[in-house]
């Protein structure tokens, strides 16, 4: 059913691995984000969570290089005692902190600089943002999304599929306890792939008098942030953004344990998951605002 729309998706869809690590801790923590390149000019977007996400992890990072100067004229009797005002100046002490001390991110097969510099456009109101990049080198991406053109056609009912890279497999990073850093090893010795989750439509999500979003009938998995809603065709319908959680009511009646003849109502009431989507026409409006180039189907 959506064979070609992932097809289709494979030309532009992809990762941005990141490897992270938390204050006093070895461990290397790793991710994926999703980003959406929308013409060939090194142009993606994603959800305005995820690109804030990136920026955190940039300022977490200087802020670490920042304490180590600090540490490094830490020195005699007083070096304990200081140590202590330092990590209490910059965030690293207490029973629940476990702040992000070192971080690198890496595109995939996006450009030949493995992560050129970049700048990003935020959306005031909606989980969107547009990232910019520059001084790629070649570009590695095989083609643009395309978004719908006639939206009306997201109605209720309508076939759709998330994708996004849910479960990153890559290994080659590596902590050098010695240097104190985090450094990658050379190409990805695992492929990334993108997980699709098909459903439907179910709901048009207001705000005032225009739609921002769609709702789908399955939610978005974690990874899926950032990420296209497509229909049969491989057209873009909007970017996965949340996954909301519905309640509905059961009342059952069932006999009273004090009294058999006597029956109690008992009312029970399950949730169920669905998925949250930002409608295409909100992305390109945005993206038409800021002069980007884009394209529809």
């Amino acid at each position: 059913m959506f064979v070609k729309a992932l097809e289709r998706a494979s030309g532009y869809l992809r990762p941005v691995h990141v490897v992270y690590r938390y204050y006093g801790e070895k461990k290397v923590n790793k991710s994926a984000l999703n980003i959406i390149f929308v013409n060939e000019n090194g142009v993606a977007i994603t959800a305005r969570h995820e690109a804030e996400h990136l920026e955190q992890l940039a300022g977490a990072h200087e802020r670490y290089l920042d304490f180590l100067r600090e540490k490094a004229k830490l020195k005699g009797t007083t070096k304990a005692a200081g140590m202590k005002r330092l990590e209490t100046k910059y965030g690293y002490k207490g029973k629940d902190i476990f702040p992000v001390v070192q971080a690198s991110l890496k595109l995939y097969d996006c450009f030949t600089e493995p992560f050129p510099r970049y700048r990003v456009i935020h959306h005031s109101q909606h989980d969107l943002s547009i990232l910019i990049f520059e001084n790629y080198g070649k570009r590695l991406y095989k083609s643009c999304a395309k978004f719908v053109r006639d939206t009306k056609q997201l109605k209720p009912g309508l076939s759709v599929c998330k994708l996004g890279y849910i479960n990153p497999q890559f290994t080659n990073y590596n902590y050098d306890e010695e240097k104190d850093e985090i450094e990658w090893t050379g190409y990805p010795d695992r492929a990334p792939v993108f997980y699709p989750v098909e459903g439907i439509i179910t709901r048009n999500l207001i705000l005032g008098y225009y739609t921002y979003a769609l709702e789908t009938s399955t939610p978005g998995l974690r990874g899926q942030s950032g990420g296209p809603l497509l229909d049969r065709k491989g057209n873009v319908c909007g970017i996965n953004t949340a996954t909301d959680s519905l309640e509905f009511q059961y009342d059952f009646k069932m006999p009273d344990e004090k009294n058999i003849k006597e029956t109690v109502t008992i009312s029970y009431q399950p949730k169920f998951l669905v998925g949250h989507c930002l409608h295409a026409d909100i992305i390109k409006l945005f993206l038409k605002a800021n002069g980007i180039k884009f394209y529809t189907s």
